[in-house]
């Protein structure tokens, strides 16, 4: 009973080609003991000579005209008796046995760089930083500028804004503001300058102008209602609380009336004054 040495399948007496895996089978050796054979042949003689002690068994070849499969093992008689198979052959078609058992590949070996290449490596980061730096200060100086540039330019549109001229009523009500500020200052020429000219309602001398103030200490005003003519005249109703000295010291008297403001050689003036004492 014989079994092929690729693939174990039984093989039938006389096989030289396994039936499923097509492999060439080695010659059955014939171990049975020779029977009355004479030392003296000389072929005999050569043979046993091989097996005497300290010798060894030739290795079994196959046919002349079989010609060895590639990838087929070769089955080698040891001196025991026993067999061994022969190195594995491989041809093209065979794949190799894997230099890295298991699948594992070495890792690869680190080959330091040149002293020139690792100072030009080292010198490489800085200068990327640095290159990060100078555009960040590029970008805020670009900033400045741009800020700078408008503030210059929206700064004249502000500077020559005019603000709304004041109307009639505000003009003529500062003008009796700086009036009597000039009465308790004692600036009479001033205050008497404010007095426009009206043919049909002649103004004092300044000698009766300042007379009437002779006895006044102070003049305290209190605005009631503005009202703007037709022809550009504004009246403006007052209250005014004089504070006059008198033998027995001092007497507060209160006046009310209007006047009249209007303009005059582009100038505004005080045209009349209606007043009556009322305490």
């Amino acid at each position: 009973m014989a079994f092929c040495g690729q693939c174990g399948t039984l093989l039938a007496s006389g096989n030289t080609h396994c039936p499923h895996c097509g492999a060439i089978m080695e010659p059955e050796i014939d171990m049975r003991p020779v029977e009355d054979f004479g030392t003296d042949n000389p072929t005999i003689a050569s043979s046993l000579s091989s097996l005497a002690p300290g010798g060894s068994r030739p290795a079994v070849q196959p046919p002349a005209n079989q010609a060895a499969t590639p990838g087929q093992q070769r089955l080698v008689l040891r001196s025991d008796g026993g067999m061994v198979t022969e190195a594995q052959t491989y041809d093209v078609h065979t794949p190799r046995p894997s230099l890295h058992p298991n699948n594992q590949i070495s890792p690869p070996r680190h080959t330091p760089l040149p002293q020139s290449r690792q100072a030009h490596t080292q010198s490489v980061e800085p200068k990327r930083r640095g290159g990060g730096v100078v555009l960040l200060i590029t970008l805020l100086v670009l900033l400045l500028i741009l800020g700078v540039t408008a503030v210059i330019v929206l700064r004249p549109v502000s500077n020559n804004s005019t603000p709304n001229p004041p109307v009639p009523a505000q003009q003529a009500q500062a003008l009796l503001q700086q009036y009597y500020g000039d009465i308790n200052n004692r600036d009479y020429r001033d205050a008497y300058n404010l007095w426009g000219i009206d043919p049909q309602h002649p103004r004092q001398t300044y000698d009766q102008f300042v007379g009437g103030y002779a006895h006044t200490q102070h003049v305290d005003i209190t605005f009631g209602p503005i009202t703007t003519n037709a022809d550009g005249t504004v009246q403006l109703n007052l209250t005014i609380y004089a504070t006059d000295a008198i033998s027995s010291g001092t007497a507060q008297h209160v006046y009310q009336g209007n006047y009249m403001v209007g303009q005059q050689n582009g100038a505004w003036k005080i045209l009349r004054a209606s007043f009556q004492q009322i305490s």
